[in-house]
């Protein structure tokens, strides 16, 4: 498993900003455990621009969810096309303001 190569520090960092920050329940992080190899710098401003955009949507039960998996994408253009709905140009214009 992969996580074994993480450091204890990190792994706690991410596991308080998933868990505690954006809301997951620990039985959400154990469905898609893969989100806790994706590093806080990358997650919090994701988190910030669906909070910005109002689709910080983490209730599986509700419309427009947005899953662990979903977050943690690998590459900004996708998050932006599959779970922001918005051009890749507005993602960077927000990093930019942050």
């Amino acid at each position: 498993m992969l996580f074994l190569f993480i450091a204890r520090e990190a792994m706690l960092e991410r596991f308080d900003f998933i868990h505690n920050e954006i809301g997951f329940s620990h039985e959400h992080i154990l469905r898609w455990p893969t989100i806790l190899r994706t590093r806080v710098k990358v997650l919090r401003p994701r988190h910030e621009f669906l909070k910005f955009l109002k689709r910080d949507q983490f209730d599986p039960t509700r419309e427009n969810y947005v899953s662990p998996q979903a977050l943690a994408t690998t590459h900004d253009l996708e998050f932006c096309n599959s779970v922001a709905k918005v051009p890749v140009k507005f993602y960077n214009d927000f990093l930019k303001t942050r």
